[in-house]
């Protein structure tokens, strides 16, 4: 079954006969509409600031997990090396490639 333009034309006039609108004064339409807008503007606001705190919570979760048992650079080596003094031998420990 197909319906052409003009069908559906005069359907949607004759379904919109059967609904009678009361008039209404202009500051009661322009209420509802600012009201509408109000309503709007505190979802988009509500919606940006959950937005912003779930971004910052997911970042304070991640940037604050603790590391400390990581150790991000490998610790020198340990050598002996071995100072002659005038009294003798005496040996040290230092960081591997460091010298004195």
């Amino acid at each position: 079954m197909s319906i052409n333009d003009s069908d559906l034309i005069e359907r949607l006039h004759a379904v919109a006969e059967g609904f009678e609108m009361k008039p209404t004064p202009p500051s009661a339409d322009l209420w509802r509409g600012r009201r509408r807008v109000r309503r709007n503007r505190g979802l988009v606001a509500g919606a940006a600031a959950a937005a912003v705190a779930l971004v910052i919570g997911v970042t304070a979760t991640l940037a604050g997990q603790d590391r400390a048992d990581t150790d991000p650079v490998e610790q020198p080596k340990q050598i002996e090396q071995i100072d002659q003094i005038d009294t003798g031998i005496l040996r040290r420990r230092v960081p591997w490639g460091g010298g004195v």
